[in-house]
C-alpha cells in the first residue's frame, strides 16, 4: 500500500512570534531555525500533521493579550484543509478578542487553496509586512 502522507518525511514544525510596532505580533513558521540570526526558514507544509501545533501556538499568543496578528506564510509551500481550518480558526479567535489578523507572503499553492474555498474573500492578505502593519494599526 502506498502511503500518501508518510509521517517520516514530515519536517518538524518550528513556530515563533516576532514583536512588531504598535503591539502587533508576527507569527513565523518553518522547518529550520537559524539561532545565530534568529530567523526561521525552511519550507514546511501546514497540514493534518502540523495544524494543531500552529493553532495551539497562535491561540496561546492571542490568550496572552496579543490580538493583532500577522501570519507570515513565506515558508509554507502546501496547505491542506486542516491547515486552512487552523488559519481560519486563528482569524476568528483574534476577531473574537476585538483584534484582527493579516496574512503575508502567501505562495501560489496556498493562495490557490484559499481561493478554492473563498477564504481569500474573508482573510486580509497582503504582499508586504508594512502593508499588514498599516492595516492592523
Amino acid at each position: 500500500m502506498y502511503n500518501l502522507f508518510p509521517m517520516s518525511s514530515q519536517k518538524e514544525l518550528i513556530i515563533d512570534k516576532v514583536d512588531c510596532p504598535d503591539g502587533i505580533v508576527k507569527i513565523v513558521m518553518g522547518s529550520i531555525k537559524d539561532k545565530s540570526a534568529g530567523l526561521i526558514t525552511g519550507d514546511i507544509d501546514l497540514n493534518f500533521a502540523t495544524n494543531g501545533d500552529c493553532f495551539d501556538f497562535v491561540e496561546s499568543v492571542i490568550n496572552k493579550g496579543n490580538h493583532k496578528i500577522i501570519f507570515d506564510m513565506a515558508n509554507i509551500i502546501f496547505i491542506d484543509s486542516c491547515g486552512t481550518w487552523a488559519i481560519f480558526e486563528c482569524y476568528k479567535k483574534a476577531n473574537a478578542k476585538n483584534g484582527n489578523m493579516a496574512i503575508i507572503n502567501v505562495r501560489e499553492r496556498p493562495y490557490t487553496r484559499f481561493k478554492s474555498v473563498r477564504m481569500d474573500e474573508k482573510l486580509s492578505i497582503f504582499e508586504t509586512e508594512e502593508e499588514a502593519i498599516e492595516y492592523l494599526r
